[in-house]
């Protein structure tokens, strides 16, 4: 986690383009042991990620995870998926951006503000 100009795959990726010109940190992936998943640790890993961040001063705080609802497969869990971001309290700011490669998978802007 670190702010998303720190981040040059994220910054540059067609799949992930800024918001807006808010100076957001930016959780890149989240990944729990297979045999420690289901526990909801995705998601307190994601909360604290989140109120460190916020800690320093970030002013938001995004993901860039799987778009809807359906279960991933381990090969592409490593961005998390909506419901997860949505369970840590993150709300959808963008939906997936049409006209991408057919092959890449649709992902969704969930932002995260501060909670005052």
């Amino acid at each position: 986690m670190a702010p998303r100009a720190e981040f040059a795959r994220v910054a540059a990726s067609r799949a992930t383009p800024p918001l807006d010109d808010v100076d957001v940190w930016v959780v890149p992936c989240v990944t729990v042991v297979k045999g420690a998943r289901g526990r909801g640790i995705a998601v307190r890993l994601i909360e604290a990620a989140a109120d460190y961040a916020f800690a320093q001063g970030a002013p938001a705080v995004e993901a860039y995870p799987r778009a809807g609802t359906a279960r991933a497969g381990d090969d592409s869990a490593f961005f998390g998926t909506e419901p997860l971001f949505a369970r840590a309290g993150f709300r959808v700011a963008r939906k997936p951006i049409e006209g991408l490669p057919r092959n890449w998978t649709p992902r969704v802007t969930m932002r995260r503000d501060p909670i005052d």
